[in-house]
């Protein structure tokens, strides 16, 4: 998960919230004109490569889902659901500077008169599954003007590796009207650590205008790695515990066949007596411990199969039944039963004969 491909180049991607009340601007012509000032301050803070700015940010776990028409096809009827895109306003220059490929078509071009809109593949794929979307026209809404389908972007993975592609739709913010209450996130390309540019890039913002601080300023590889936190303490507790469960199970298999080996002293020494060399001794102990681990790995691998679907939550790259893990696992355990036999083994070995036969 640390390392999934989530459809966009975190490397050296600083970002950073400036909140901004819906009531902070009279006119969309306001806000739009704040956001040119904001770009530019940011893309003037030394260090800084180039800037972008957009409503949501990736890993950010917010979302703005909008219902939109395509022109030519006729809407859903009353009480169906319609089409729904993940709606973003961004920048010319924002998929360049989060690195997202273009799959089709091209992106913005500096600032384009004409409403125009950059969909992700899997919405392309939902919505225009047999036929070329750059071109199409849609709708945001009932007041919306019709956007232009320009470009095809590959499905970036805005919650992070775990969660599902989600249908975007990327549209310049001077074509989106007035900023919503949640803000605008400022994202810069550095050239430098990008977690030295907090401070600059804060400050930056506070000279355009000191009531709207800037918060939230994180590294996009934080972001990454704060998403992650849960499954790998998660998955830290589970390796704890396995380990843990393996060395009771390698004690337990020691045990047993210790306790065996006592209470066949006497057929060992009879065995040792009779002329059996001490090696097939070894062989005999080191053998019926390898067949009492292998039934119990057997039963233990079809409750594993039956019981490993619940796990799928916490899987990731992985399916529940997975080969290689359950071969894997099978192999550390007959290791272990291996390890914990052979001490036991070796003691039947070491029995004399006539102490056996005596007791």
């Amino acid at each position: 998960m640390q390392h999934a491909g989530l459809g966009f180049d975190p490397d050296h991607i600083l970002t950073g919230l400036v909140p901004v009340p819906g009531n902070r601007f009279r006119t969309p012509e306001e806000a739009v004109a704040f956001q040119d000032r904001l770009l530019e301050a940011a893309r003037a803070v030394p260090g800084v490569s180039s800037a972008a700015l957009t409503s949501i940010v990736p890993l950010g776990f917010a979302d703005n889902d909008t219902d939109f028409t395509i022109e030519g096809v006729a809407p859903p009827a009353p009480g169906q659901p319609g089409p729904v895109a993940w709606y973003r306003a961004v920048s010319a220059d924002y998929l360049s500077v989060m690195g997202m490929t273009i799959l089709k078509g091209r992106s913005f071009e500096g600032r384009e008169a004409q409403p125009s809109v950059v969909i992700s593949d899997g919405l392309a794929r939902a919505f225009w599954p047999s036929s070329d979307p750059i071109g199409a026209r849609v709708r945001f809404g009932e007041r919306s003007p019709l956007f232009t389908v320009i470009g095809v972007v590959a499905e970036p993975r805005q919650t992070g590796a775990r969660g599902a592609p989600r249908g975007q739709a990327f549209v310049p913010y001077w074509h989106a009207g007035a900023l919503g209450g949640g803000g605008v996130n400022v994202i810069v390309k550095t050239s430098v650590p990008p977690a030295s540019l907090a401070r600059p890039l804060a400050d930056a913002v506070r000279a355009l205008d000191p009531r709207l601080p800037m918060s939230n300023v994180l590294p996009m590889t934080e972001r990454i790695a704060q998403s992650v936190e849960e499954p790998k303490f998660l998955a830290v507790i589970t390796a704890v515990f396995a380990a843990l469960t393996l060395l009771l199970a390698a004690v337990g298999v020691y045990g047993v066949m210790a306790y065996a080996v006592g209470e066949r002293q006497q057929e060992i020494g009879v065995r040792l007596a009779l002329g059996a060399a001490r090696g097939d001794v070894f062989g005999l102990v080191y053998r019926d411990g390898l067949r009492l681990a292998a039934i119990g790995l057997a039963i233990g691998a079809v409750g594993a199969a039956v019981v490993s679907p619940v796990l799928t939550t916490l899987l990731y790259g992985v399916t529940p039944r997975d080969p290689m893990t359950f071969a894997l696992t099978c192999v550390v355990l007959l290791a272990a039963a291996g390890l914990a036999v052979f001490i036991p083994a070796r003691r039947a070995m070491s029995i004399d004969p006539a102490e056996a036969l005596k007791n």
